[in-house]
C-alpha cells in the first residue's frame, strides 16, 4: 500500500519514535481534547500509543501515520487498524489536527481522502469510539459520515460512543 494515496495535499507517513517530540507538540497543544480524555499527553503514552495494538492485531495491522506540510510541520495523525475488530473493517484510534488547522476543513479533506483510500483496499467500513461528552469531535466525525451505533465502552474515567460510516 502507498501510504502517500491518503492524501493529495500532504505527505504521509507512518510515525515512529522519533518523532514522538513533535507528536507530542501537536497532542499538547489539544486541551479540548484532553480535558475530555482526562490524561495529559506524555513522551511515555506516546510511544506507547505508537506501537500499542488491540487483542488478536500485530504492529503489521497498525498504521499510526502522520500527516505533513511541504515543509515538514505535522498537521495529523492518525492511528489506524485494519480488519479490526473483524475483516474489512478500519478502526480509527485516534485522529488529532494541529490545532492551527481546526475548523478550517482541513481535517474533513484528510478524512475523505483516507476513506477513499480504505475503499479502494478493501475495506467497507471505518469505526471508532468518541469520548461521550466531546461534541466537537462528535460533530467532526457526523459531519464526515459517521453515526452513532448506539453502543458504549467504559474507559477508566470516561464513556466512549462507537461510531462508524459505511464506504
Amino acid at each position: 500500500m502507498k501510504l502517500t494515496d491518503f492524501s493529495d495535499t500532504f505527505y504521509v507517513r507512518r510515525l515512529c519514535s522519533d518523532d514522538v517530540e513533535n507528536i507530542y507538540a501537536l497532542c499538547n497543544a489539544n486541551k479540548t481534547y484532553y480535558k475530555y480524555f482526562k490524561t495529559a499527553p506524555t513522551y511515555e503514552n506516546i510511544i506507547e500509543d505508537l506501537y500499542r495494538t488491540p487483542p488478536g492485531k500485530t504492529t503489521d495491522d497498525k498504521y499510526f501515520l502522520g500527516f505533513f506540510q511541504k515543509d515538514q510541520t505535522l498537521i495529523a495523525i492518525l492511528d489506524l487498524i485494519f480488519d479490526y475488530p473483524k475483516p474489512q473493517v478500519a478502526y480509527i484510534g485516534l485522529f488529532m489536527m494541529h490545532v492551527s488547522e481546526q475548523g478550517k476543513g482541513t481535517g474533513s479533506k484528510i478524512m475523505k481522502g483516507v476513506c477513499k483510500q480504505l475503499a479502494n483496499q478493501g475495506i467497507t467500513c471505518v469505526r471508532l469510539g468518541c469520548i461521550r461528552g466531546n461534541e466537537e469531535a462528535a460533530s467532526f466525525w457526523k459531519h464526515n459520515g459517521f453515526y452513532t451505533l448506539g453502543e458504549q465502552t467504559q474507559a477508566a474515567d470516561y464513556q466512549v460512543d462507537l461510531m462508524e460510516k459505511a464506504l
